[in-house]
C-alpha cells in the first residue's frame, strides 16, 4: 500500500534566526507561511507532520507548548504573536495530526552552528554547509521512511533549501505545495529498485 507526503516548502522569517534578511525577504516569507496556515484545513487529516528543525531535545519541549495552547484555548491574538510553524503545528494537532520528531540533534546545532559562523563574516558557507544539510536531509527522509506507515498521509514542512524529497523510499507518492495552489508529482526516486 502506498504511503502519501505532501511537501511545503517555505521560506524561514527573521525570527528563525535569520536576521540578515531584508524586509521584502522578511514579508514575503510571512506570506508564504499564511497561505500555509490557510491551507492546513484542507489537508486529509489524521496524518503525521515533519518539520525541519524539530529535533529530538526540542520536540518534547515544543509538544507540551502546543498542547498547553491547545488546552488553554489560545485566542486567535494569542496564537498571532507565535512562530508561524508553531501555529501550523496547533491546527494540525487539533485537526488529530501526530507532530513526529525529524531532526538529529548534534547535526542540527553543527549546522546552526556553522551557519553563525557565516554571518558573523567567514565565507566557507559552501561544501561544509551543503553537507551538512545533506546529511539533515538524510535523516529527516529516514525519519519520514521508519514512521510513516502503508496507508498514512504525511506532511513535510521543510525549508527550501532542502532537498528531502530525493531521498524518499519509492513507496511514498509526493504532492507538492507550492505557491498558490498543490500540483501532484510522481513519486521521486532516484534508488535502483524503482
Amino acid at each position: 500500500m502506498e504511503r502519501t507526503l505532501y511537501l511545503f516548502a517555505f521560506r524561514h522569517i527573521k525570527g528563525d534566526g535569520f536576521e540578515n534578511m531584508t524586509e521584502e525577504e522578511d514579508r514575503h516569507a510571512h506570506e508564504q507561511w499564511k497561505w500555509i496556515e490557510d491551507q492546513v484545513e484542507s489537508l486529509p487529516s489524521p496524518g503525521k507532520a515533519y518539520f525541519d528543525s524539530l529535533h529530538d531535545d526540542r520536540y518534547k519541549e515544543v509538544l507540551e507548548f502546543i498542547d498547553f495552547a491547545i488546552e488553554q484555548k489560545a485566542t486567535s491574538e494569542k496564537l498571532e504573536k507565535l512562530p508561524p510553524e508553531f501555529r501550523v503545528m496547533i491546527r494540525l494537532k487539533k485537526l488529530g495530526t501526530i507532530i513526529e520528531a525529524t531532526e538529529d540533534t548534534p547535526l542540527m546545532m553543527k549546522y546552526k552552528a556553522l551557519g553563525e559562523s557565516i554571518k558573523s563574516g567567514e565565507k566557507r558557507f559552501t561544501d561544509d554547509l551543503f553537507r551538512i544539510l545533506d546529511d539533515r536531509d538524510k535523516v529527516i527522509a529516514g525519519r519520514i521512511h521508519e514512521s510513516l506507515r502503508p496507508g498514512e498521509t504525511g506532511f513535510l514542512f521543510q525549508g527550501a533549501d532542502h532537498t528531502i524529497y530525493r531521498l524518499l523510499a519509492c513507496d511514498i507518492r509526493l504532492g507538492v505545495y507550492w505557491g498558490k495552489a498543490p500540483f501532484p508529482r510522481r513519486k521521486w526516486c532516484f534508488s535502483k529498485s524503482c
